[in-house]
């Protein structure tokens, strides 16, 4: 990570990846009280005996159109945080790719002329190595990074909201979720 340059890439990746992990729980927040408004519609007379759960025709049509505009602004910050979160990632890693390429050329072109006389140092071996070998190294400290951040604070961030509207709730996914990790590595 040394040759990761410019390092500031890696750090509005790491903002941009704390953003995206918000974006699941807010789903999940924002599909669950646009459910609750859909399923308590206003259009029915409501009884004299008026509720907190019973709303007029104009209640219940700005309430939704508010939800539908929480749900465009969500998917908005979605699209443009998972964008960022790519876009620097993939700069810093093509920048990686390309530092370690030249400095590994630039190896192999200072050694003697005797060190290619190996049959594991042909050129297709080397100019494999220059390819795909660090390729990977590329995809393990970039793509990985971004992934791992995203789901590690949208799990603490799911817990969080959990812990704020239901304790009890909170609970049991704090003590079920690192067997759906498993799970899900299975």
């Amino acid at each position: 990570m040394k040759d990761y340059k410019p390092t500031s890439l890696a750090v509005y990746g790491f903002i941009a990846s704390m953003i995206a992990s918000l974006q699941l729980p807010l789903f999940g927040l924002v599909l669950s009280k646009y459910i609750f408004i859909l399923a308590l519609p206003g259009d029915p007379p409501c009884p004299s005996s008026t509720s907190a759960l019973c709303y007029d025709q104009a209640t219940y049509n700005y309430k939704r159109n508010m939800m539908t505009m929480y749900f465009v602004i969500l998917c908005f910050g979605i699209g443009l945080s998972t964008y960022l979160q790519k876009y620097f990632f993939g700069r810093g890693g093509e920048n990686l790719t390309f530092t370690l390429r030249v400095k590994l050329f630039a190896a192999i072109l200072r050694k003697n002329i005797g060190w290619f006389d190996n049959k594991n140092r042909a050129p297709g071996i080397l100019t494999n190595i220059i390819t795909e070998d660090i390729s990977s190294v590329n995809g393990l400290t970039t793509e990985s990074v971004g992934i791992a951040v995203e789901a590690g604070l949208g799990l603490f961030f799911s817990c969080l909201i959990c812990f704020i509207f239901a304790w009890q709730l909170a609970i049991i996914v704090t003590i079920t979720s690192p067997f759906m990790v498993l799970g899900g590595l299975g």
